[in-house]
């Protein structure tokens, strides 16, 4: 089944795009078992040759599917890029300003450094919530590396001199956590919080494991790089459990120009692939399909609009899942949205493969489910148990299998 992820791919590599493409169809249900074997033949004769060594005895793998290789369950899989993000001069100045004047130092080797005499208030960490925000943080860092040493952090590894070996980085998710790892830059074990998925649990987690530098000492300030449409949740939070938070815009984001454009290509492309197939697959490496199915994992509500414009052009609900012909008749190449890849088939072949098109939506949480319904009142298909690859696999199989009472090869 193609899916289309409403988001950014992410760098250096798309954890849901990696964890999808090794998704496999379930196998069958074992089948009954079979009728008590009928009595054995008598023995052949001594001349005879062995079946087996003739090729005609039972082969050495058994059982429904044994040795054939289970072609993956969710192909192809494209990102689709929601955004478009500028960096801004600005607050990447602002940001370079403040390495440069050691406000990440620790305040006695900072103060022994420019001859101060009263202490200076420590930075005790960076939060990110956003791929973006760390590419700008990385720009930056990188801009400074020529004229930067190396230290040594707690556990060994190499740290940037303009940071104190006990900086913590912050991070939201997975996808953060490897886009910041992947710069060779920050060791591992200053980047925490991967594993909390939202800011209210990420806010959680700081309190629980952010203790103050000294004893008696109130917490150390935290930097907070973020996008002009960042939420309050996560800096609300921390401020009213006493902890300062500095917020720095260093990214502008707006809807991608080509969102539209680039959705109608992508199901354009899905209605070509499965007119050149065929309308079903029983080669026993995928599951029996009537018409095409393509699914839509949407990551946030940006975004939600177009798609559903984009979806009801293509999808009105003209045919259902194993409806053969319906809609056919009425469907015609001159109300098809217009695209280049549909005029490289014939026009009834692309009228009747984009009847068949069903396309189901899936979000990652009840965040976007509940916008979803609240402003568009539509109810997606599935939302995903837990916020990760597993979650969103799980559940569009567990709906494919379960409320439509799919069959697997």
């Amino acid at each position: 089944m193609p899916v289309l992820l409403l988001k950014t791919a992410s760098t250096p590599s798309d954890a849901y795009a990696d964890y999808l493409s090794t998704v496999v169809a379930r196998p069958p249900p074992p089948p009954p078992p079979p009728p008590p074997p009928p009595p054995p033949p008598p023995p052949p004769p001594l001349h005879s040759e062995a079946l087996n060594g003739s090729g005609h005895g039972t082969p050495a793998a058994t059982g429904a599917g044994a040795g054939v290789a289970r072609a993956p369950l969710f192909h192809p899989i494209h990102n689709i890029s929601v955004l478009e993000n500028d960096f801004l001069p600005l607050g990447l100045s602002a940001l370079e300003a403040r390495l440069r004047r050691g406000d990440f130092l620790d305040s006695n080797e900072d103060d022994h450094h420019h001859g101060e005499h009263e202490p200076r208030e420590t930075v005790g960490g960076i939060i990110f919530t956003s791929q973006r925000a760390v590419e700008a943080f990385l720009a930056v860092v990188t801009r400074l590396l020529p004229s930067v040493s190396a230290t040594v952090s707690a556990s060994g590894s190499s740290f940037p001199s303009i940071f104190s070996p006990h900086t913590a980085f912050y991070v939201v998710g997975p996808a953060t956590q490897r886009a910041l790892l992947s710069s060779g830059l920050i060791p591992s074990d200053h980047v925490r919080g991967a594993h909390t998925g939202n800011g209210d649990a990420l806010a959680d987690y700081i309190l629980q494991h952010y203790p103050p530098r000294h004893p008696h000492h109130r917490l150390p300030p935290l930097l907070f790089l973020h996008g002009e449409t960042q939420r309050d949740v996560l800096p609300d939070r921390l401020c009213r459990a006493g902890v300062t938070v500095d917020r720095l815009v260093v990214y502008r984001t707006a809807l991608a120009a080509s969102l539209t454009a680039d959705l109608h290509a992508a199901l354009a492309a899905v209605v070509v692939e499965r007119s050149a197939a065929g309308q079903a697959r029983t080669d026993g490496a995928r599951p029996v399909v009537i018409g095409a199915v393509c699914w839509v994992v949407v990551f946030s509500p940006t975004g939600c609009r177009e798609l559903l414009e984009v979806r009801r052009e293509w999808d009105p609900d003209r045919a259902w899942w194993g409806r053969e012909s319906d809609g056919v008749d009425e469907l015609t190449t001159s109300n098809l949205p217009p695209t280049p890849m549909l005029a490289t088939m014939p026009p009834a072949a692309a009228a009747a493969a984009a009847a068949k098109l069903k396309i189901y939506v899936a979000t990652i949480g009840p965040t976007t489910r509940d916008y979803l319904v609240r402003t568009f009142a539509f109810e997606p298909d599935v939302v995903a148990a837990t916020p990760t690859p597993d979650g969103v696999a799980h559940g569009i199989e567990r709906f494919m299998r379960d409320e439509l009472h799919q069959k697997w090869e």
